[in-house]
């Protein structure tokens, strides 16, 4: 019993994607070399987010799923948003 795995992305977008993911690391790696204090956590974490959304869209298939599992990391990433915020306004008021 063989099963054909068909795939909903080509190898090129795969490769497209990989490039992509390694130029924003590229780039989350420059931002670190220069001291721009606190933004520079805000950078890194906005490129980090970025990295996330490509990585569930296409490597997990989101992308191609059902409106409620949309729904269901939509909410998933409000609440990581929510826990950021708490954690870096408890950062500058200190």
């Amino acid at each position: 019993m063989e099963q054909e795995h068909q795939h909903i992305t080509s190898y090129r977008t795969y490769a497209i994607v990989l490039t992509a993911l390694l130029f924003l690391t590229a780039i989350t790696v420059f931002v670190t070399w220069f001291d721009l204090e606190a933004l520079t956590i805000v950078v890194a974490m906005a490129i980090a987010c970025v990295k996330v959304t490509i990585v569930i869209s296409y490597f997990m298939h989101v992308k191609h799923d059902k409106l409620v599992f949309k729904l269901m990391v939509g909410m998933v990433f409000i609440l990581i948003l929510v826990i950021f915020l708490i954690l870096f306004s408890d950062y500058l008021f200190r």
